[in-house]
């Protein structure tokens, strides 16, 4: 039986400054770093997963699905 997928917001800071948030997908808070972590190639120190309702992740927000450290290019 599979787990329910939750909904993480995750802080991190921006390689140009300053401090970001993103939505993933996980199902729990360890995967949601790391998930966080394999989804934003320019982002560093990933820290305070906290759940939250159903939103937009972050690479749905990409469109063409290339974004993060596992992109193929």
């Amino acid at each position: 039986m599979m787990k329910a997928t939750k909904y993480y917001k995750v802080s991190y800071d921006k390689k140009v400054g300053g401090k970001g948030t993103m939505v993933v997908k996980a199902m729990s808070e360890n995967e949601a770093l790391r998930n966080a972590y394999n989804n934003c190639f320019t982002g560093s120190n990933f820290r305070d997963p906290v759940e939250v309702e159903k939103q937009d992740t972050f690479s749905e927000l990409h469109p063409n699905g290339r974004c993060g450290r596992n992109r193929a290019n």
